[in-house]
């Protein structure tokens, strides 16, 4: 018993270790007025939160001409 509780734990340990870091594509759409729409991804790896607010730091509006909003997919 003592056994499979060590390794039960040493799988848990590394478990809680390992990083939850994974590939995530970020999109942003331009949209300006008289052009029309482009679309542009590329991938971040790293946790979801972390990911989520660096593809959001593309969001961005120029003078009413212009706008881009970024999600990740």
């Amino acid at each position: 018993m003592k056994k499979i509780l060590s390794i039960a734990l040493g799988v848990v340990m590394i478990a809680s270790m390992s990083s939850c870091k994974k590939d995530y594509t970020c999109t942003c759409t331009t949209t300006t007025t008289g052009v029309g729409n482009t679309t542009s991804s590329y991938t971040i790896t790293d946790t979801k939160d972390s990911a989520k607010a660096k593809c959001d730091t593309g969001d961005v509006s120029a003078f009413g001409i212009s706008s881009t909003n970024c999600e990740i997919k």
